[in-house]
């Protein structure tokens, strides 16, 4: 931090972003196009049915193009009776937004690993509240910055690598001995089988928390919560600008991001609300403010 006791962003370590699919690329839209989308703070405000809304994201703040690096300040809870009867394994919690755009639009961004859209998220780490880390992942993944709702719903759910060890670990245990590797037991005749007294056991040891020298702990679990977020600002150039950006109607968002359910419930969750939006325009009315934009800086 510093004298002013700002939220000091740091360098990510994330490798480079690399995105090879052409189809999104073909897909994902340039500052210009969604900057026509983008809320008035009034509009955004009475949007916004928080009774504690306020800008996701300090103006000031808004120069710094570099993300936050590891997890040493990353906000962990312990669960005592999870699913798994894993005692005191942690589960990272998470935090993001659901940028909104006008006529109900969401705003998705590509993802760092995947050839994935999603929505902006990551650690809610402990030098900041809740609604700063929301609107700090806004930012840092998506470059906007705006006005948030009510949050959304927590969530609670498995992570991609969790569940890919468990499936590696059936698959495992369901593949058959090779026959060649099977070495029966026969018994000698006329012998009486004698019970071998099984060899002392030694006390269990207490499962210790595993955690990496920069913080991170190795976790199965993420608790989720996202904001809405009615976008009033848009950048060029953002902390983590290799990402693609795309602008997507909320039936549309929610089918792209069918693979990833706690996005997609987050997204119903909004969806139910039924006025987080404003009626979206016909496509004669956006051209006609296209033209009026057009003119009104030609004059």
């Amino acid at each position: 931090r510093n004298d002013d006791d700002d939220i000091i962003i740091r360098k990510t370590k994330k490798a480079p972003i690399k995105i090879e699919d052409e189809s999104m690329k073909n897909e994902a839209m340039d500052t210009s196009q969604i900057e026509h989308f983008v809320f008035s703070t009034s509009a955004a405000f009475t949007l916004s049915t928080s009774t504690d809304t306020k800008l996701s994201y300090d103006r000031h703040q808004n120069s710094r193009l570099s993300s936050r690096q590891g997890r040493a300040t990353q906000r962990w809870e312990y669960d005592h009776h999870n699913d798994d009867n894993n005692h005191n394994e942690p589960i990272r919690l998470v935090t993001g937004c659901v940028p909104i755009l006008q006529g109900g639009r969401i705003l998705l961004a590509s993802s760092s690993r995947q050839k994935d859209w999603i929505l902006p998220k990551g650690g809610w780490e402990n030098d900041e509240t809740i609604e700063q880390s929301a609107g700090r992942e806004a930012y840092e993944e998506a470059g906007v910055v705006g006005i948030l709702g009510k949050p959304l719903p927590e969530i609670k759910y498995e992570t991609r690598k969790s569940k890919n060890r468990k499936m590696k670990l059936k698959q495992t245990a369901q593949t058959p001995t090779p026959h060649s590797q099977m070495t029966p037991q026969l018994n000698p005749p006329n012998t009486t089988l004698q019970q071998q007294p099984s060899p002392p056991t030694s006390p269990q040891k207490k499962a210790t928390k595993k955690c990496s020298p920069n913080g991170e702990k190795h976790y199965s679990w993420v608790k989720m919560r996202l904001f809405p977020l009615y976008v009033t600002e848009i950048s060029a150039k953002w902390p983590e600008s290799d990402r693609l950006r795309r602008v997507v109607p909320i039936d549309t968002a929610i089918q792209l991001l069918d693979s990833r359910q706690e996005f997609k419930t987050s997204l119903l969750n909004l969806k139910q609300r039924n006025n987080y939006h404003s009626p979206p325009p016909s496509s004669e009315q956006e051209q006609q403010q296209q033209s009026d934009a057009v003119n009104h800086e030609g004059s």
